[in-house]
């Protein structure tokens, strides 16, 4: 791309994105307790490997179908009720999100660099960005 200021905006609404959506700490711990759960059922002969390939509302019913105690204590979690807390002393469990980001490459006569290359500003936005949000993060998990 040819424009700097696309370029700035295509980067810092990407990471606004990533952390109101991919990386929000509630969505991580909700996404953790749906793999947990697909694993539980997974186990238990409750689902199978192809019922990952089919629709989500077909999963979804056979899991709740299960009669495993410990999946349906599972899929209770699974809630707007539920409340997530980082919590270095008692986590309910460790996980590690997956952070997204762009760096949009910019061409200015004609040289093409990465917009970071260009802007110290986004360069510093994003190393800060993905440095704080790097490592397992302790998450306790509260049913109410």
């Amino acid at each position: 791309m040819d424009d700097l200021p696309v370029a700035r905006w295509m980067g810092y609404t990407y990471i606004a994105a990533d952390r109101a959506s991919w990386a929000n700490f509630r969505e991580v711990g909700l996404y953790e307790l749906a793999a947990r759960a697909i694993q539980t059922g997974l186990r238990a002969g409750v689902i199978g490997e192809a019922d990952l390939w089919g629709t989500d509302e077909s999963l979804w019913a056979r899991l709740r179908a299960g009669e495993d105690a410990a999946l349906q204590g599972q899929l209770q979690l699974i809630s707007p009720r539920t409340r997530f807390f980082w919590d270095e002393d008692a986590p309910t469990f460790r996980v590690s999100a997956k952070l997204r980001t762009i760096d949009p490459d910019v061409v200015i006569d004609e040289h093409c660099q990465p917009l970071s290359a260009r802007d110290p500003g986004f360069a510093r936005h994003r190393a800060e960005y993905l440095n704080g949000k790097q490592g397992k993060w302790p998450m306790r998990v509260v049913a109410d």
